[in-house]
């Protein structure tokens, strides 16, 4: 089972983190950017997810607010 929450920046309203967390206990995320229907994933070419503990994205998601 994994569910899925995008969060926003607080300072750049453009920029958006997706975190995917799955039943075993990892936490995936992907940075990007969006100005309409334009996405830009950022930090690699094919927007591959980046593995964090729970501490680790805590402190990242300091500065994200949760829209979905």
């Amino acid at each position: 089972m994994k569910r899925t929450e995008v969060y926003r920046n607080k300072r750049n309203e453009n920029k958006y983190i997706e975190v995917v967390r799955y039943g075993s206990g990892n936490y995936y995320a992907v940075q990007f950017m969006r100005w309409g229907d334009i996405v830009n994933k950022l930090g690699s070419r094919t927007g591959r997810r980046s593995r964090f503990t729970k501490a680790s994205l805590a402190n990242i998601l300091e500065d994200y607010v949760k829209v979905a």
